[in-house]
């Protein structure tokens, strides 16, 4: 199991610096079990919203203190909750590897009509098999990888594409 601590810490930055400055309000697509939002928002006082679909997940988010609310919910049909409304940022880390392709692309263009400032995605490059960070992900059968993204595919959909890390030859 990965703890959060040996996520790279230039993860961490790049989020941060992605998110800018004057950000009131962030909506959290699969938050998880919030840890990381905890994290990157520490010290800011953004009001977030997170959306998770599995309940294990969900109760360890609002446990965070970290969340105006969270919301169960899939992220690709949304409650008119969060659907009809527009925020700052919209976050989505490491959740689009777990759509099918078609379901991620129109999952993108929702979350893009969803965000004022600013659409952060985050995904591994390629299809790389479910590897568990948190501990409920062992459990959550909505976990699996579905499929794999090249900042390529990003940058025809007309998004900037900021990496991290190494790529092995």
């Amino acid at each position: 199991m990965i703890s959060l601590k040996q996520i790279p810490f230039t993860y961490h930055w790049i989020i941060r610096n992605a998110m800018g400055g004057d950000v009131k309000t962030v909506l959290d697509l699969g938050c998880g079990e919030g840890n990381f939002m905890k994290d990157i928002a520490r010290d800011e006082n953004w009001i977030i919203t997170g959306v998770e679909l599995y309940t294990p997940s969900l109760e360890k988010a609002v446990k965070t203190g970290v969340y105006e609310k969270v919301i169960k919910g899939d992220v690709i049909k949304l409650p008119k909750t969060i659907s009809q409304k527009k925020y700052d940022i919209v976050f989505v880390s490491q959740v689009l590897e777990h759509l099918k392709k078609s379901d991620g692309k129109k999952a993108l263009e929702l979350w893009q009509k969803l965000a004022v400032k600013k659409l952060i995605v985050s995904t591994p490059v390629g299809f790389i098999e479910f590897d568990p960070i948190e501990e409920s992900h062992e459990k959550n059968p909505l976990q699996k990888h579905q499929s794999g993204w090249q900042p390529e595919e990003f940058v025809k959909l007309g998004f900037e594409v900021c990496g991290q890390g190494a790529r092995f030859v």
